[in-house]
């Protein structure tokens, strides 16, 4: 597999006071939502999870989930 600098952890201290960042991959087990597409998809394919939304304090975040088809 190749490195590419465009998969980078997301770092919270990034964000301004006031916005939160909400996820739905605290399971064991996370499920990728992206994949490299310079190989075919199969075991050893570099996979991601990019999936999340930034909200701020005035919104509040009722449900949140990742759905894998």
């Amino acid at each position: 597999m190749g490195e590419f600098g465009w998969a980078q952890p997301f770092s919270v201290d990034l964000l301004p006071e006031g916005i939160s960042q909400c996820i739905d991959y605290d399971d064991e087990e996370p499920v990728p939502t992206c994949r490299n597409c310079d190989v075919p998809y199969g075991p050893d394919c570099q996979v991601f999870i990019v999936d999340g939304f930034l909200v701020s304090d005035n919104v509040s975040l009722i449900e949140l989930h990742n759905i894998y088809v």
